[in-house]
C-alpha cells in the first residue's frame, strides 16, 4: 500500500501557483482542464514569473533544455500540461495520483504529466495530482530545484463527458446514464453484462478486453439480447471472454461501423450481423467460426480480419456486395477461395497463396515469360571468388548449400563529384543525359490528377560493367527514377507496387548532357534541400553476397534444398550468420545489383513476389541505393529496385517493384 500523503487543498479558499516561496502569476480565462477527443482528462497550468531574473540566475528558466521560443521564455511564462484517466469512483469525481517519471503509479488509473514549455532543463519528474472537493492541484519535486504547488478549482459541471473513456464499473456508478458514450473495460470479472448498461442510451462504443498479460480467460458468457437497443453503437470489442454465441440483436446496431471479436469460443454469427448496413471495419479472430453464411450483404465493409479461426473457403457474396480492399486471412485451414481474392492485399505467406491461387508471374506485359540461367547470377562457377568462400566455408556440414547460395554481385563505391564530362556514363544522383528529344519524365498519382516529376537516381553504363556480370544488357544506359518517399511515407504505396520507372536506352549514342534539366524547387516533395542529388562517380567491382538467416522465419525460401530442418536445430542459422554471412558480407559498397538484404522482415525479393506474383528467388534486385550522400531513406534506410529474371532477360523494365527498408 502506497504510504505517500496526498496534500489538501487551500485552507484560505484562494488559488496558487507556488515555486519554492514565491508565488507566480496564473494565467486567467478559460478552465484549465477539459476532456480530450483520446477521451481522457487533461490539464494544462500555465503561469509566468515576476522575478525573471532570479528564475534564469538559479539556471529553472532559460534559452535550454525544452524552451521552445526564446522571445516567449524572456516573458518568464512555463507551462505544466498532462492527462489522466480512471478518476471517477463510486459516484465521486474525485482521486489522488501518484506520478514517477512523469508517469501514474497507480494500477487504477494511468496518466502522464509533461512539462512543455519554459524550462531550462529537464529534471526527474515525481509527484501527486489531486482531484477532490471542487480542487485540482498539483504538487510537483523538482530535483535539484524546487518544490511547485498548484491549485485550481474545478467545476465539473464544466466537463463535457461525450468523450470520456470510462475505464471501470466504479467509474460508471452515479453517472447519469444518458452521459456515458464510451466504456473500455479491462478483465471485468462479471459472467453477464451487467442490466444497467442497457441504459446507456447514447453508448457509441463498448470494449471489453482481456489484458494481454492475464492468462486465465474472462468470465463473461453472455450478452443480453436487447443490446440492439444500443442504436448509437459504432464500435463494439470483445476479447478473451468464453462468450460462445452472440445474440440476434446484434442486428440491429444499424450504426455499428466496427465490430472485433477475438480469442473467443464462438462458433457461429446471427445471420443479421451479416447484413449490418454500416460496419466498415470487422475481426472475428481466435474463434471456433467454421463458415460465413452463403448469403452476406455487408454493402460498406472495407477492412476484413479473420485470422486464426477454423475457415475453409469464402462466399463469393462476401467480395461482391462489399468494397473490400484488405484482408487479413491467415492461420485457417483453407482448402478454396473466390478468385477476387487474389487480387486483394491479403497477409497470406507465399507458401499459401501459391497453394491456393494461381500465382504463376505472367511476365511485364501480363502475356509471357522465357527461361533464363540462374547460374548467371550466381558465383560458383568463378574460381577467383569462390575461392573466399571455400576457405570461410571450410568443412562445415551445409558446404555444398552454402557455396550454391552466393551470388555475383555489382558493387559501386563513389569516387569523386562528375562535372558531367562523359555523356552516358555511370553517374549516381544529379540529372540524367536523356536524348534531347526525350522529356523528363513526371509521374502522377492513382489518387489525383497532378504531376510531379520523378527523382532522378542515377545511371548506369552497361558495357562499362558488361566483364563483370552477364545478366544486364550488354550496351546503352540505364536510367533509375523514383517517385518519392512520400510515396510510402503516406501510404500511397499501397496503391501501387511500381513506383518507380526504369529505362533502358541500347546506344549511348544521341544523347544530352542533364545539365540542361532545371526542376523548381517545390517540384520536390521530400528531397533534402529542395534540389537534385548530389551528382557522384563511381568505382565498380563484382564481388560475393551471401543470404542473411536472421528472418529466415519471414523469408524461409532462402532454405529451399537446403536440408536443413529449423523444426530440429533453429540455433544453426544463427550460426550460420555468425560463421557465415558476416564473414563474407564484408565489402562496402554505396550501390549494389543483384544482392542479398538484411533485413528483419520478407527480404525485398519476397515482397516483390507477394504483390506482383511469381516464386521470391525468380526475383533479383536491379539496383540498391543506401543512404549515403544525399541520398537518404528515413533513418539510414536502403532503397531497392527489384525486377523479375524473365524480365530481365527479355530486356523489359516495364514492371520494376520498388520498396524501402528501414
Amino acid at each position: 500500500m502506497s504510504t505517500t500523503i496526498f496534500p489538501s487543498p487551500p485552507s484560505d479558499g484562494k488559488e496558487m501557483f507556488k515555486v519554492g516561496n514565491l508565488a507566480w502569476e496564473m494565467s486567467s480565462g478559460e478552465p484549465c482542464y477539459r476532456i480530450s477527443e483520446q477521451g481522457r482528462l487533461e490539464f494544462s497550468f500555465d503561469a509566468r514569473t515576476p522575478d525573471l531574473e532570479k528564475w534564469e540566475k538559479v539556471g529553472l528558466l532559460g534559452p535550454h533544455g525544452m524552451c521552445q521560443n526564446e522571445a516567449w521564455i524572456n516573458d518568464g511564462k512555463i507551462s505544466i500540461t498532462g492527462s489522466i484517466s480512471g478518476m471517477r469512483h463510486d459516484g465521486k469525481l474525485e482521486w489522488d495520483f501518484e506520478f514517477l517519471e512523469s508517469k501514474t503509479v497507480d494500477a487504477n488509473c494511468r496518466g502522464s504529466i509533461k512539462y512543455s514549455y519554459g524550462f531550462a532543463v529537464q529534471p526527474a519528474f515525481r509527484g501527486t495530482l489531486t482531484i477532490r472537493d471542487g480542487w485540482i492541484g498539483l504538487v510537483w519535486e523538482l530535483k535539484r530545484f524546487y518544490e511547485v504547488r498548484i491549485w485550481k478549482k474545478f467545476d465539473e459541471r464544466a466537463l463535457d463527458w461525450s468523450n470520456y473513456r470510462f475505464a471501470s464499473e466504479s467509474e460508471l456508478i452515479g453517472m447519469p446514464p444518458e452521459q456515458v458514450c464510451h466504456v473500455e473495460l479491462a478483465n471485468p470479472t462479471f459472467s453477464e453484462l451487467p442490466g444497467y448498461f442497457l441504459g446507456f442510451s447514447n453508448l457509441k462504443s463498448l470494449a471489453i478486453e482481456k489484458r494481454w498479460y492475464e492468462e486465465n480467460t474472462l468470465p463473461l458468457a453472455m450478452l443480453p439480447e436487447d443490446i440492439g437497443n444500443w442504436q448509437r453503437l459504432e464500435t463494439l470489442r470483445i476479447s478473451g471472454t468464453n462468450l460462445r454465441e452472440i445474440p440476434d440483436g446484434i442486428g440491429n446496431l444499424w450504426c455499428l461501423s466496427r465490430l472485433e471479436i477475438s480469442d473467443s469460443p464462438i462458433t457461429e454469427f446471427p445471420p443479421g450481423m451479416w447484413r449490418l448496413p454500416k460496419l466498415k471495419d470487422l475481426r472475428i479472430e481466435g474463434t471456433e467460426l467454421v463458415r460465413i453464411p452463403e448469403t452476406t450483404e455487408l454493402g460498406a465493409l472495407e477492412s476484413l480480419s479473420i485470422r486464426r479461426n477454423r475457415l475453409t473457403s469464402l462466399p463469393d457474396s462476401l467480395f461482391a456486395y462489399s468494397p473490400i480492399r484488405k484482408i487479413e486471412i491467415d492461420k485457417n485451414p483453407w482448402v478454396s477461395f473466390p478468385r477476387c481474392v487474389a487480387s486483394i492485399e491479403n497477409d497470406l505467406p507465399h507458401e499459401e497463396k501459391s497453394r491456393l491461387f494461381d500465382f504463376a508471374y505472367e511476365g511485364a506485359d501480363g502475356k509471357w515469360t522465357v527461361p533464363w540461367d540462374d547460374s548467371a547470377f550466381m558465383n560458383a562457377g568463378d574460381p577467383d571468388l569462390m575461392g573466399e568462400v571455400d576457405e570461410i566455408i571450410g568443412e562445415n556440414p551445409h558446404r555444398d548449400f552454402l557455396r550454391s547460395s552466393v551470388k555475383r554481385s555489382v558493387m559501386f563505391a563513389h569516387a569523386e563529384g562528375d562535372p558531367y564530362e562523359t555523356l552516358g556514363m555511370t553517374r549516381f544522383g544529379g540529372m540524367p543525359d536523356l536524348p534531347p528529344d526525350m522529356d523528363y519524365p513526371y509521374f502522377v498519382r492513382a489518387s489525383g490528377n497532378k504531376s510531379y516529376p520523378y527523382e532522378f537516381i542515377g545511371q548506369i553504363d552497361c558495357a562499362s560493367i558488361a566483364h563483370l556480370q552477364s545478366y544486364l544488357p550488354r550496351e546503352g544506359v540505364l536510367f533509375f527514377f523514383f517517385e518519392s518517399q512520400s510515396s510510402f511515407e503516406r501510404g500511397i504505396a499501397e496503391e501501387t507496387p511500381t513506383h518507380c520507372k526504369v529505362i533502358h536506352l541500347p546506344s549511348v549514342e544521341n544523347l544530352a548532357t542533364g545539365k540542361r534539366f532545371r526542376l523548381k524547387e517545390e517540384d520536390y516533395e521530400c528531397m533534402y534541400g529542395g534540389d537534385e542529388y548530389e551528382a557522384n562517380k563511381v568505382v565498380a567491382r563484382v564481388g560475393n553476397s551471401a543470404p542473411s538467416f536472421y528472418a529466415w522465419d519471414a523469408n524461409g525460401y532462402l532454405l529451399k534444398d537446403s536440408g536443413i530442418s529449423i523444426d530440429e536445430d533453429e540455433d544453426v542459422l544463427d550460426e550460420l550468420d555468425e560463421i557465415f554471412s558476416w564473414k563474407i558480407n564484408t565489402t562496402k559498397f554505396d550501390y549494389a545489383i543483384n544482392h542479398y538484404v538484411f533485413t528483419q522482415h520478407e527480404s525485398p525479393e519476397l515482397q516483390a513476389a507477394l504483390r506482383l506474383k511469381g516464386n521470391p528467388e525468380d526475383w533479383t534486385i536491379l539496383l540498391t541505393v543506401t543512404s549515403t550522400g544525399s541520398f537518404q531513406w528515413w533513418d539510414a534506410g536502403e532503397l531497392f529496385f527489384v525486377i523479375h529474371k524473365s524480365d530481365l532477360l527479355r530486356g523489359d523494365f516495364s514492371n520494376v517493384f520498388v520498396t524501402i527498408e528501414d
